[in-house]
């Protein structure tokens, strides 16, 4: 059975589902109750909390959990949501993803961002060298 037609059968059921494709489709599905939802913003794969973070509305409670989150593309996903606190939105920027900034309308922040991780070397911990 094709992962589709497995959700389509069971829709309720599509937040507990093996495969990471079902469970981003459940996290897309609204209405789905809270304890689904923060059961799909602890999901292992990023893919499935950037779809439930795309998703508006969200609750102020997953909005929260998912501001923690560790992945650059799930918080520029949340950071398009218009619920946002101030301290999410501190917690948002602190990522230093341009992205992210980009999405919070922080532009210089991450023009900055940007400049500064051109130079990264990553196989020299601490060492940077700035762009010319």
């Amino acid at each position: 059975m094709h992962w589709y037609d497995e959700y389509c059968s069971h829709p309720e059921q599509g937040a507990y589902s093996p495969y990471a494709p079902v469970r981003a489709l459940a996290a897309r599905t609204q209405p789905l109750p809270l304890r689904t939802q923060m059961r799909l913003a602890h999901d292992p794969i990023p893919a499935v909390r950037q779809a439930l973070a795309a998703h508006d509305p969200l609750p102020a409670a997953i909005i929260d959990e998912l501001s923690w989150d560790p992945n650059p593309r799930v918080l520029a996903t949340l950071a398009e949501h218009h619920a946002l606190t101030g301290e999410q939105h501190t917690r948002l920027l602190q990522c230093l993803d341009p992205a992210v900034c980009r999405v919070l309308g922080h532009a210089d922040m991450a023009a900055v961002l940007e400049q500064y991780t051109a130079g990264w070397q990553p196989d020299r911990p601490g060492k940077h060298r700035g762009r010319p």
